[in-house]
């Protein structure tokens, strides 16, 4: 399936899950994610809402994968991660490896001394 909309925009593979966990909703499956770019904004992070469900998903980041926000960050990466809990109290596992020469976040490109970090 193919996404475009302001936070994501291309294909995306897989299988999710909507059932009952408890008094939460749980949102569960595999998604694959390539030749995409995604932009998680700031307001859309510090954002608070009372949505909440539980979580049990694993994404991997394939081939051109960018978070791209303009003067916030813009890095390519390629690795997976598992993410548990809720969505208002995620934990999250795995690891992505950055896969540009340099880190630009907030207007200033960060030297490339680690491609890898967990998550």
């Amino acid at each position: 399936m193919a996404l475009d909309c302001d936070y994501y925009k291309g294909p995306v593979d897989g299988e999710l899950t909507v059932s009952k966990d408890g008094d939460l909703p749980l949102i569960s499956g595999n998604m694959d994610v390539h030749d995409a770019t995604i932009d998680i904004p700031l307001a859309l992070v510090m954002s608070d809402s009372d949505t909440n469900a539980a979580l049990d998903i694993t994404v991997k980041a394939g081939d051109k994968v960018r978070f791209y926000n303009s003067g916030l960050y813009d890095v390519w990466v390629t690795g997976d991660a598992t993410f548990k809990g809720t969505v208002k109290s995620p934990l999250c596992h795995g690891s992505l490896r950055r896969n540009t020469r340099q880190c630009p976040l907030f207007g200033y490109a960060f030297p490339n001394h680690s491609r890898s970090g967990g998550i």
